[in-house]
């Protein structure tokens, strides 16, 4: 990254840092082997680049606390083929005034922002008719700590996912990312780290290769600018085959998905992030574990 000393190698199957497309553009089409179809409000800008001059550009509206509605700030992508074991690597610009803030709730843990989804076909809906294996990875806010009865919120996120498909027998269900829990979990954006700087994320992911062995695998990293790399989902007993029933409307593959999304808690003021160099392998390039 720029700053840091990272290599940056390229995939076998996609690579694409924004460059071919103009500024203030909206990104569609396919230049670097991934295809950026719909978007709500990305646009491509030169403002800030992790490598070259261009990058996407996310920025959520200032929302009053709640605010009416999620707000959504996403970009679609599709790959045009049926990835069973595939690595996908993002760099995301963290915001300097980044802070996951509160809202009402019960749970030790609130406030949804969506960061990457990838799906095969379409998105996962609770129709019994038409469940598409999706996968989801967020963000969440710590709204208590068991340990400490004096926590306050602190603006910073932990890593919460999951991954929906048709079970058995047929119904609607879910595999959590992490499936041991978020609770001892490390902190996925820190907020005494990570606002201002290049983060880099790498997720792997590999569909059971049976209905019944169970195999799935699903691995996330984060490589902060200084090097350091923390590994929030770490799953090797997937159980989210994409085609065990009939309801399963995708197959036991990924063929789309999205960057960002939708933030549950909104934010105090225009927060603005930026996603760069965008890798697609079917190998492990960057050498994490």
């Amino acid at each position: 990254m720029t700053g840091c000393s990272m290599e940056d190698p390229l995939g076998d199957i996609a690579n694409d840092g924004f460059e071919s497309f103009a500024d203030d553009t909206v990104a569609m089409g396919s230049p670097g082997g991934i295809e950026w179809t719909d978007n709500h409000y990305t646009r491509v800008s030169t403002a800030l680049a992790r490598r070259g001059t261009r990058s996407l550009r996310f920025t959520y509206p200032a929302q009053p606390n709640p605010p009416p509605s999620d707000t959504v700030i996403e970009q679609r992508f599709a790959f045009n083929q049926h990835l069973t074991d595939f690595w996908f690597k993002y760099d995301i610009f963290i915001p300097a005034n980044y802070f996951h803030r509160s809202t009402a709730g019960s749970n030790d843990f609130g406030g949804g922002e969506k960061e990457l989804v990838m799906m095969s076909e379409g998105y996962s809906a609770p129709s019994p008719t038409e469940i598409y294996p999706t996968m989801i990875l967020g963000r969440l806010f710590r709204r208590v700590d068991q340990d400490d009865p004096n926590w306050v919120n602190e603006g910073s996120s932990w890593q919460y996912g999951s991954f929906a498909y048709a079970a058995a027998d047929g119904e609607r269900t879910w595999y959590y990312l992490p499936s041991a829990g978020i609770e001892t979990g490390p902190r996925f954006v820190d907020i005494n780290v990570d606002p201002g700087t290049w983060v880099r994320r790498i997720l792997h992911v590999r569909m059971p290769t049976t209905t019944n062995s169970n195999d799935g695998e699903v691995e996330y990293w984060a490589t902060r600018c200084d090097g350091t790399t923390i590994k929030v989902v770490d799953e090797h007993n997937g159980t989210f085959h994409g085609a065990l029933h009939p309801n399963s409307a995708g197959g036991n593959y990924i063929t789309a998905g999205y960057l960002l999304g939708s933030s549950n808690s909104g934010f105090d003021e225009e927060t603005t992030f930026y996603i760069d160099d965008v890798v697609v392998s079917s190998t492990n390039l960057w050498g994490v574990e």
